[in-house]
């Protein structure tokens, strides 16, 4: 879930191990990530890297 012109990311709650490696803020069934000004396209693609297998761990 994104908004246009929002740095705020709503996404599917993933392992425990990346909520807390990530420090991700969690709801429910959901959590989200704020992404700043700082942070690289390398820190990012790695933090979705690990986001895509963390939830299709959770799926299958």
């Amino acid at each position: 879930m994104l908004n246009e012109f929002s740095n705020t990311v709503v996404f599917a709650k993933p392992s425990r191990q990346s909520i807390e490696k990530w420090q991700l803020a969690v709801l429910g069934d959901w959590a989200h990530i704020i992404v700043m000004q700082n942070i690289t396209k390398q820190k990012l693609d790695g933090f979705l890297d690990e986001l895509d297998f963390s939830l299709s761990l959770q799926v299958g």
